[in-house]
C-alpha cells in the first residue's frame, strides 16, 4: 500500500513539472511574439490548432502579424511531435500576388540529405562554390533560381548557416513564400529577427523580380 501511495506521488508530481513546463514555455512563447509584434509595429493573434499529420501532431499557439509594404509578413512557430524527437518549426512567410508554377527549396546541405536527392532532376547549383557546399537547392526553374539567388541573398544565407542545428531554409511553392528553421525548442527573439530579416530580403528580390 506504501509502494502505491509514493508510486502515485511521484505520478502526480511528474505531471505537475510537465504542466508548469509547458506553461513557462507557452509564457516565453508569448514573450517572443509580443515583442515582434512591438518591433515591427503589427499584432498578435491567437493560432491554436491540432493538426493531425501522419505520425505527429501540429500546434500553433500564436502568430503575430505585421505590414511590410504591400503586403503581411506572417510569424508562428508549429510544434510537430513530442518527447526526445519532437522538434519546432518557426517561420516567417508571406503571399506572392502573382501565382507561379515555380518551385524552389533550399536546405541545409548533410549527407543524408545529399544522398536521398541525388537523381532527383530539380537540384541546381548556383555557381557560388561554398554557398553550393553548404546547401542544396531544389528548383524547377533554373533561370528563375539564378535571378532570384543574388550575391546578398547567398551571403546572408551563410552568414546565417550555423544559427541554428539544420540552418535557416527557404520554400517558395504555389503562392507562398516561407524562410523557416527546424530545431528542438523554441527560438529567440534575435535568432527570430534575422529570419525575418532574411524574409524581408527575398521579399524586396521578388518584387523586383514582378513576382510581387
Amino acid at each position: 500500500m506504501i509502494y502505491g501511495v509514493v508510486l502515485t506521488l511521484l505520478i502526480l508530481s511528474l505531471v505537475a513539472a510537465i504542466a508548469l513546463s509547458a506553461i513557462e514555455g507557452t509564457k516565453k512563447v508569448k514573450e517572443v511574439f509580443n515583442s515582434l509584434a512591438k518591433q515591427h509595429k503589427g499584432a498578435v493573434k491567437k493560432y491554436s490548432s491540432d493538426i493531425s499529420i501522419p505520425g505527429k501532431v501540429r500546434k500553433s499557439l500564436f502568430m503575430a502579424i505585421f505590414p511590410y509594404k504591400e503586403t503581411n509578413i506572417y510569424c508562428y512557430q508549429d510544434i510537430v511531435g513530442g518527447g526526445k524527437y519532437g522538434q519546432t518549426w518557426t517561420s516567417a512567410s508571406f503571399y506572392l500576388k502573382n501565382s507561379t508554377r515555380i518551385y524552389l527549396k533550399i536546405l541545409k546541405n548533410n549527407p543524408v540529405l545529399s544522398i536521398s536527392l541525388m537523381r532527383n532532376k530539380t537540384i541546381q547549383k548556383s555557381g557560388n562554390a561554398p554557398f553550393d557546399k553548404e546547401f542544396i537547392i531544389e528548383c524547377n526553374d533554373k533561370k528563375f533560381m539564378a535571378e532570384l539567388l543574388t550575391h546578398d541573398i547567398k551571403n546572408e544565407l551563410l552568414v546565417n548557416k550555423n544559427i541554428v542545428s539544420l540552418g535557416p531554409a527557404i520554400e517558395i511553392k504555389d503562392n507562398y513564400f516561407k524562410a523557416f528553421y527546424t530545431e528542438k525548442g523554441f527560438v529567440t527573439l534575435d535568432k527570430y529577427n534575422k529570419l525575418i530579416d532574411l524574409a524581408l530580403r527575398f521579399y524586396d528580390r521578388l518584387k523586383e523580380l514582378e513576382y510581387l
